[in-house]
């Protein structure tokens, strides 16, 4: 078992940072069966950092979207679909979408939700 060195919590999501504290762990740490070697420092020191606010996100942590999800909502829903990837990408991509359906007419509109799918998948997958 790989406990955190930070908070000495023994949980570990799947990209290897500690769900306690955020901190990376890695799988080179010492395992024992019951407290890891360094609990009490490591809870002293959690003890000194902790704040009055805890962070909603952790900075450390970097959080992956699902590609074929981002460009099935690209696809269904076009612009807004890409609220789940981008929401930048999002914003620039209706007001394209607005320019070109009232400068050319809802026909052409259409084919700005091709780009969509893919801006999407491009911002899911980075």
């Amino acid at each position: 078992m790989v406990f955190c060195s930070q908070c000495g919590s023994s949980s570990r999501d799947a990209l290897g940072f500690c769900r306690g504290c955020g901190a990376p762990i890695s799988t080179a740490e010492p395992a024992t069966l019951g407290q890891p070697a360094n609990a009490s420092k490591a809870a002293t020191e959690s003890a000194k950092r902790q704040s009055l606010v805890p962070p909603i996100f952790p900075v450390d942590r970097v959080t992956r979207k699902n590609v074929r999800l981002a460009i099935t909502l690209a696809m269904f829903f076009g612009p807004l679909g890409m609220l789940y990837s981008t929401w930048v990408g999002a914003l620039v991509m209706t007001c394209v979408y607005m320019l070109v359906r009232s400068f050319l007419g809802p026909f052409f509109a259409w084919f700005t939700w091709p780009v969509c799918m893919l801006w999407a998948g491009i911002a899911a997958f980075e």
